[in-house]
C-alpha cells in the first residue's frame, strides 16, 4: 500500500525492550531480530528507506531500577545504550541508512523524571 501511494521514506521505531527483554546484549530475543528484518525487508524491496529511531520511549524494566541511580538518572545507562545502538547498527546497519537517536527527548526525560506525568512517573 505505501508504494502504491508513492511513500518514498518511512519513519520508524525499534522497541530496545523486543531485541533485548531483559536490556543487555546477552539475552537476544531472535523473534524481534526476525520481526524487524522482514519489516526492513519488505520497505526496501518497495523502495522505501526506513528512518529508524533507536529510542521511543520503551526503556526494558530490568533497567529501571529503583533510587536515584536508576534508569535515565544513573551513569550506567550510557553503557547500556550504547551497547543497544551497537547491537542496532550491527544486526541492522546493512539495511539502515537514517538513524535517529531518541523520539521527543524532552518528553521522556521532563514529563518521565520532571514532572512525573509521563512514564516512569518520577518526580526529581
Amino acid at each position: 500500500m505505501m508504494k502504491n501511494l508513492g511513500v518514498k521514506n518511512y519513519r520508524m521505531s525499534l522497541s530496545w525492550s523486543r531485541l533485548l527483554p531483559t536490556g543487555t546484549v546477552d539475552n537476544v530475543n531472535q523473534k524481534g531480530v526476525d520481526f524487524y528484518n522482514n519489516v526492513l525487508d519488505a520497505l526496501i524491496a518497495a523502495g522505501i528507506q526506513p528512518w529508524v529511531t533507536l529510542y521511543h520511549w520503551d526503556l526494558p524494566s530490568s533497567l529501571q531500577g529503583k533510587g536515584s541511580s536508576d534508569a535515565w538518572l544513573g551513569t550506567k545507562i550510557i553503557d547500556q545504550f550504547n551497547d543497544y545502538a551497537d547491537f542496532c547498527f550491527k544486526t541492522f546497519g546493512p539495511k539502515v541508512k537514517r538513524w535517529l537517536t531518541f523520539n521527543e527527548p524532552w518528553t521522556f526525560t521532563w514529563l518521565g523524571y520532571g514532572t512525573g506525568g509521563n512514564a516512569p512517573g518520577r518526580c526529581t
